[in-house]
């Protein structure tokens, strides 16, 4: 897994699978050394970290299934 870009040995911390939205697979991660909030956005042979408000971090964690898809996707417009 590609290193995280707030801290450089730091190791993320898996929260929650976000689901695929524009054919990328996303999941929600949490610095274990600065706690910072990352999507982990990859699909095949392209990856990458998009830093993550806190705000937007705790709805990713709390919205049930049923609404996470329309808030990613409103989220995720600019992978599309």
């Amino acid at each position: 897994m590609t290193p995280l870009p707030c801290c450089e040995n730091a190791k993320p911390r898996h929260l929650r699978d976000l689901g695929h939205l524009y054919q990328f697979d996303f999941d929600l991660h949490q610095c274990e050394q600065c706690e910072r909030h990352w999507v982990k956005a990859w699909r095949a042979g392209i990856s990458g970290w998009e830093k993550v408000e806190p705000e937007d971090a705790l709805t990713m964690q709390s919205i049930d299934e049923t609404a996470l898809r329309p808030f990613m996707r409103k989220w995720a417009q600019e992978f599309n």
